[in-house]
């Protein structure tokens, strides 16, 4: 619940004349094309679009309320319009204010992969026990996380928070809002190396979670990447999740079922437990190790947590299973791409019968910088490895292709287009009936239009 009250006293804003009395806005937008009666539409001004100039839209929406930097035009009395000196600071500061009437212990979630299932993961599990307010989809952004605390109410006992990076700083700037106890890295990778520079810079700027803890908060870190498991000697306690025979919760006796999930031990202090989850994919088990430690972390018992792993419902997590025509299978990964998350997708692929042939669209992995080449020739490689067909999409791509090529996938089996029409067409003649299709890329690529071109039903 987000009163005008906590409006004025979190942002120091200013009530135009002709309002009187209490309001409580149903929730907090910053997209005119969003708002609903009873939003309080925030006016942010980006690089390319001022909200500022949607104001009029967000008056005809009948929004109950709008916090904006311009003095107030003719607007309606029962339209509550604070003044503030910048909407983006304003929102941070509302933000943080909500955080601290409610003072939930609050879980702060990085890494260059995994952030938004391990999320799904980490709310899912412990929101069986408590009342938890977690990230709104992937808004995990000096706007989004502040956007999200908007939603937080008395009830709610924890808060489970993604925080990404643009750039160094941005990370460090949210654990400063946000103020998490338990801080979750999920990996480091290459992503974002076209910004930061290195994966050096990228492992520093992830640590940045770690360095915003309190001297009594805890870590809880992937022990099997070694740029996250470096993360434990930076002054705080740290708790080591993974396959690996060193970490302090882990998985044994892994074993990925193709479509029907994976399955294995959990491990700590020396007792293990069975679990079940209907998670595609052996990465998977890394996001259900992060929530089993935070679990941990808060004395459940392993038994416990194992049952609230099994019992996870969450919504469903990036990668999803669709009917495709001709009785098609599609793998619908089209969200992001990354090397990791486009090896562990071909992984899942791998996983699939022989009986039918396995086809693989992969589209430019982004921000790489400098890795860049490297990384799309050892993709390909993973695909030559699994793939009986592969169609590459985008410039980039090219070099999956050619890495492809040079792993032995014969040169007939492997075609290079340049964009998701091209790529269509190109699979059209080649989809058999019964086929299983993987379709990998970022939303930017473009590739959520190969998938729905071969939907079995509408989209």
């Amino acid at each position: 619940m987000l009163s005008l009250t906590d409006v004025l006293r979190g942002t120091g804003g200013e009530l135009a004349p002709g309002f009187e009395g209490e309001i409580t806005f149903a929730r907090g937008v910053i997209d005119s094309r969003d708002l609903q009666p009873g939003d309080l539409f925030i006016a942010l001004k980006g690089e390319h679009v001022d909200g500022h100039d949607f104001i009029p839209h967000a008056i005809a929406s009948h929004a109950a309320g709008i916090i904006a930097a311009r003095p107030p035009g003719a607007i309606p009395n029962k339209l509550a319009y604070v003044q503030v000196s910048d909407t983006l600071r304003a929102l941070q500061d509302l933000g943080a204010y909500k955080l601290r009437q409610v003072d939930p212990l609050v879980i702060g979630i990085t890494g260059t992969v995994g952030k938004t299932s391990t999320k799904e993961i980490v709310a899912g599990t412990l929101g069986q026990r408590k009342p938890v307010l977690k990230t709104v989809r992937n808004l995990n952004t000096e706007i989004g996380v502040p956007l999200s605390l908007l939603g937080i109410e008395p009830r709610h006992e924890i808060a489970v928070l993604e925080m990404g990076m643009y750039v160094p700083g941005d990370i460090r700037f949210l654990a400063e809002l946000a103020r998490p106890r338990i801080g979750i890295v999920t990996m480091v990778g290459h992503m974002h190396a076209e910004r930061a520079g290195s994966i050096e810079r990228i492992a520093e700027a992830k640590a940045e979670l770690v360095d915003g803890l309190p001297r009594d908060g805890l870590a809880i870190l992937n022990g099997d990447n070694s740029y996250t498991a470096a993360m434990a000697n930076r002054g705080r306690r740290a708790l080591l999740f993974g396959l690996e025979e060193t970490n302090d919760v882990r998985a044994t006796e892994v074993e990925s079922r193709g479509l029907e999930g994976i399955a294995f031990r959990l491990e700590h202090r020396g007792a293990s437990e069975p679990v079940e989850l209907s998670l595609l994919g052996r990465h998977s088990t890394y996001h259900a190790l992060a929530a089993a430690a935070v679990m941990l972390s808060l004395d459940y018992s392993l038994a416990d947590t194992a049952a609230a792993l099994r019992n996870f419902e969450g919504e469903p997590l990036r990668l999803h299973i669709v009917a495709g025509i001709d009785a098609t299978t599609i793998i619908d990964d089209t969200y992001n791409s990354s090397p990791p998350a486009a090896e562990a997708a071909l992984a899942l692929l791998a996983e699939m019968p022989r009986a039918r042939q396995r086809i693989a669209v992969l589209g430019d992995m982004r921000e790489l910088g400098q890795y860049s080449a490297e990384l799309h020739r050892q993709v390909g490689q993973a695909a030559a490895r699994v793939a009986d067909l592969l169609i590459t999409v985008g410039e980039e791509a090219r070099l999956i292709a050619e890495g492809a090529r040079e792993a032995g996938l014969t040169k007939d089996r492997v075609i290079v287009t340049t964009t998701p029409d091209e790529a269509t067409a190109q699979l059209r003649p080649r989809l058999g009936s019964g086929n299983y299709l993987l379709v990998k890329g970022s939303l930017a690529t473009g590739l959520q239009a190969v998938v729905k071109a071969f939907l079995a039903g509408p989209a």
